[in-house]
């Protein structure tokens, strides 16, 4: 059975927008018989694209992004959320993301129905980490520039910590976020900007206008295929890098 059909019912990937829900309409189920509303499927998956339409389209190497549910869980103090319905499904959601080569990490404690995350793609994060000056700032920075997924997981810690106020926002992510390292450090040092697309410019401005129209055009197509009908899975699996998976 393939991986996209393996739960009772259809869950994230499957949902569409626009989206009208009758009042009949049966939940989904997972595996372990906890069920999703169809609003909660299409909220995440709106707020996904909407957030995180350049790492969908492989154009952009993260991207962050807060979800909040329509309804409401139990405030965390931990990072163990107290709900374990809205938990589980995200759960769920990061691993059906998984199979398209987007990898989620919550960057927060659920509180309130209310998460933080960073959708990243590994091998466009390697890219930047091929640069020397690229591994020479971050590592100023403290953080592991060993492998994708250990930078990642130190910026999580990092806005972990900011969350809880320990901790100052580790600006320096605009590195991951796609911002060209000039822009990022012009931004850190306090310059004045020549001018603000996606990101402040302080550097190379016709090279970036170009880059800044490009990202635009890209993350516009994928927003306007979601919301003409085309499904997250039906996105994502035209973007490539698909993990193929067999379930029994």
């Amino acid at each position: 059975m393939d991986c996209l059909t393996s739960f009772e019912n259809s869950l994230l990937l499957d949902v569409t927008s626009p989206c009208t829900y009758s009042a009949d309409k049966k939940p989904a189920f997972n595996d372990a018989g906890r069920a999703y509303t169809p609003e909660l499927c299409h909220d995440f998956a709106t707020t996904f694209v909407r957030c995180a339409a350049g790492v969908i389209a492989h154009v952009k190497p993260a991207a962050l992004f807060s979800f909040a549910s329509h309804k409401s869980c139990s405030s965390c103090t931990s990072l163990i959320c107290t709900d374990p319905t809205l938990r589980a499904f995200l759960c769920n959601a990061t691993h059906e993301l998984s199979l398209f080569g987007v990898t989620l990490l919550a960057t927060s404690a659920i509180s309130g129905g209310k998460v933080t995350f960073v959708a990243y793609r590994p091998e466009l994060v390697e890219d930047i980490l091929a640069k020397p000056e690229h591994c020479e700032f971050l590592a100023a920075f403290g953080h592991s520039t060993e492998s994708a997924q250990a930078l990642m997981k130190s910026m999580r810690s990092r806005i972990f910590a900011f969350h809880v106020r320990k901790a100052a926002f580790p600006h320096e992510i605009g590195l991951v976020l796609g911002y060209p390292l000039a822009d990022v450090q012009g931004f850190m040092n306090g310059q004045s900007e020549l001018f603000t697309g996606a990101w402040k410019v302080y550097d190379n401005t016709e090279e970036t206008r170009l880059r800044l129209e490009r990202l635009k055009d890209a993350e516009d197509q994928c927003k306007h295929r979601f919301y003409q009908g085309e499904s997250l899975a039906q996105i994502l699996s035209s973007y490539g890098n698909t993990k193929k998976c067999q379930v029994a």
